[in-house]
């Protein structure tokens, strides 16, 4: 079993606790300054700046709406406002009036504003004006570098026949029936939630010592690992450099990449690593039980063409600045045996 993968599984729990300790947040400095974006956007469109417009935006946002589809990329976004603002495009004189419905942040970093819009002024194609249109628009913002920008932007036409005065749910020819059931399934899929707000917490260094046993022979290690987020709070990424001792072996250095997430549809904590210690790539996945403070991770390594084994981590112990953990692998016979353990503790 490579050491490393119980390393990696080893950090993810300490997650699930230190969120305990994180100061508390300024939600009214965070619901003023989403506001003040929201009001950029009013601003930019009725003065027709579509780059503006599209500078609200993270890289890698998207924007879908009925009639058009969907944009993926701010190089996307800022192409479409650019068009449809300037020459004979249909929003070149149109008039973009909001009403802030809500603001919500389920995490720290991910904020949901709803909004009811009149768009007025939007040219026809044969360059006459459509009467004014209400919109409801949802959008997803994240916090990059201590700015909010819109990642997801999603837009209903809302009906004042609606027999509710609600949105209504009746869409442009061509378009599925159930377009929007599927995009609210797969925006609760890939957004941000709370359980990947924990991940933050390890950002940062840390120094692990332990002790690795298989085949009779132990070895001892001091591994140093440094933790950032990626892709807007998604995913940890710990990069992770370490020294082995063993009284058979001379002294080793290895390093490795691991990637720590949660797993919506799953429900599951899930890490993968590579390294070069290994062409093989590490993957498990676990869940944590609030009951007994413990989370377990379960994987299968592959150690050659037609043979593996099965692992299990077990982490405990957690506190902000440390925890500790334990590696068992199933042996030949069926039953599993401790190869591992080690004690980590923030640089």
């Amino acid at each position: 079993m490579n050491k490393k993968t119980w390393i990696g599984g080893t950090l993810l729990i300490a997650t699930v606790f230190a969120w305990l300790k994180l100061p508390a947040l300024s939600a009214d400095d965070d619901k003023a300054a989403v506001k003040a974006q929201l009001a950029a956007f009013v601003d930019a469109w009725n003065r027709h700046d579509g780059k503006a417009l599209a500078a609200l935006h993270t890289e890698d946002a998207d924007s879908t709406a009925p009639g058009r589809g969907k944009l993926s990329g701010r190089a996307a976004i800022e192409k479409f406002f650019v068009d449809t603002h300037t020459g004979a495009g249909q929003n070149r004189d149109s008039k973009f009036e909001a009403t802030i419905d809500s603001i919500r942040f389920p995490s720290a970093e991910v904020a949901i504003s709803d909004k009811t819009v009149v768009l007025s002024g939007v040219r026809k194609s044969d360059g006459s004006k459509s009467p004014p249109m209400t919109l409801e628009v949802t959008e997803v913002w994240t916090k990059s570098g201590g700015k909010w920008l819109i990642y997801a932007c999603r837009i209903r036409v809302k009906e004042a026949s609606s027999p509710d005065g609600g949105a209504s749910d009746k869409l442009p020819k061509g378009v599925p029936g159930d377009f929007a059931e599927k995009s609210k399934e797969w925006e609760k899929m890939k957004s941000p939630g709370p359980q990947h707000g924990l991940l933050k917490t390890f950002e940062g260094t840390w120094v692990g010592t332990g002790t690795w046993t298989e085949a009779g022979a132990t070895s001892t290690f001091t591994e140093h690992v440094s933790g950032r987020m990626l892709f807007d709070g998604r995913f940890l990424q710990f990069e992770s450099k370490d020294v082995r001792a063993s009284p058979m072996m001379p002294l080793m250095t290895t390093t490795s990449l691991i990637l720590v997430g949660f797993d919506n549809a799953k429900q599951k904590f899930v890490q993968t690593m590579v390294g070069d210690g290994s062409t093989s790539l590490g993957a498990a996945e676990g869940t944590y039980d609030s009951a007994t403070r413990t989370l377990t991770m379960a994987g299968v390594e592959i150690l050659a063409p037609g043979k593996e084994r099965k692992y299990r981590l077990v982490q405990k112990n957690i506190s902000k600045d440390g925890w500790s953990g334990e590696l068992y692998i199933t042996q030949p016979d069926g039953n599993e045996a401790k190869v591992g353990e080690a004690v980590y503790k923030r640089k």
